[in-house]
């Protein structure tokens, strides 16, 4: 079924187009002849177009119609047969849904905010060359094996954007993701040396950054242990995921160690920049400046099999130096 008529949000109106059935909706939001925003949802998923707002008149609709029962339900004379009204009051936004055999042909919906009026019409030809977003459907939850690349839920910049006023200030944006290890490394000998201000940032797993996670600390090892023993109710110490370092405006490295998208750095075992790297860590804490630091990382570099180091232990090594003498 078709419905016309008028979508105010923000004291912004626009005009209105629902496309209703029982198994699919799709919504266009129209001015001056223009469709400004667009959203459906069907079988195959959730599709958006230019901004959420059809997509917010979409939500309002279905919470009316998901509040219609027998009890606020009058019949009422429809020129395709009879047809249900139902009338209610829901969390201060009152609500009149008109149904016929469980379609949508028209709708009063009002709350502080925001006012839906929608009345029948017999068709209408929504366009066919709307270039819709599909949208990603989150899962609840986010416990996903490491190795189940295809569950990590990513989101495009063109879906990003249909929830943002302006995204132009991405324009001019040069950001890399740096996992080849000879760039990375080359990146890093011009950041030892570089004399300026570097801004440096980190992205993580989760928020869980506390002292469980502390690599080859009496902390994780009785987590570890926690966790083996109770399989079902493990808990979770969040991880480096890449750090990020910037030496000018609009331009930006991200250097990764377990992303489950794409390549990390030192991931292969036989890379001759790995390899070197680790000689090298292993070699500072055996016979170099560090030799004869006592620390749980200390013991993790001189104990643990170079091809067994944790790809992050290995990055934030390599640019120690760096954090601890830079102008950071």
């Amino acid at each position: 079924m078709f419905t016309r008529g008028e979508f105010t949000i923000d004291n912004v109106t626009y005009g209105a187009v629902v496309h209703h059935t029982k198994s699919a909706i799709e919504a266009i939001l129209i001015t001056s002849g223009t469709v400004v925003s667009a959203y459906k949802t069907d079988s195959s998923g959730s599709y958006s177009y230019n901004n959420v707002r059809a997509k917010e008149l979409v939500t309002s609709l279905n919470v009316g119609i998901r509040g219609c029962t027998s009890k606020n339900s009058t019949p009422m004379p429809f020129e395709l047969g009879a047809m249900n009204q139902h009338e209610f009051i829901k969390s201060k936004v009152e609500y009149i849904v008109q149904l016929h055999r469980g379609e949508l042909v028209g709708a009063f919906i009002q709350s502080a905010d925001k006012r839906i009026e929608l009345e029948y019409i017999k068709e209408f030809n929504i366009p066919a060359n709307i270039p819709y977003v599909k949208l990603t459907e989150f899962k609840k939850d986010l416990d996903i094996a490491e190795d189940d690349l295809d569950a990590v839920q990513v989101r495009s910049v063109q879906e990003i954007a249909l929830e943002k006023e302006d995204i132009t200030w991405l324009q001019n944006k040069k950001y890399y993701i740096v996992n080849d290890d000879t760039t990375a490394e080359k990146l890093f000998q011009f950041l030892e040396n570089y004399r300026g201000v570097i801004a440096y940032d980190t992205e993580t797993t989760g928020l869980r950054i506390n002292c469980f996670g502390k690599i080859n600390s009496e902390y994780q090892k009785t987590l570890t242990k926690y966790n083996e023993e109770h399989p079902k109710e493990q808990i979770r110490a969040d991880k480096l995921v890449g750090i990020i370092f910037c030496v000018e405006n609009d331009t930006s490295y991200y250097f990764p160690c377990f992303n489950r998208k794409f390549k990390n750095l030192y991931q292969e075992l036989d890379s001759p920049i790995r390899i070197q790297t680790v000689n090298n860590i292993k070699a500072r804490y055996t016979i170099g400046d560090f030799k004869d630091k006592q620390s749980d990382m200390a013991d993790y570099v001189r104990n643990t099999p170079a091809e067994e180091f944790d790809l992050g232990v290995i990055l934030m090594e390599r640019v120690r130096n760096i954090l601890e003498h830079g102008h950071i």
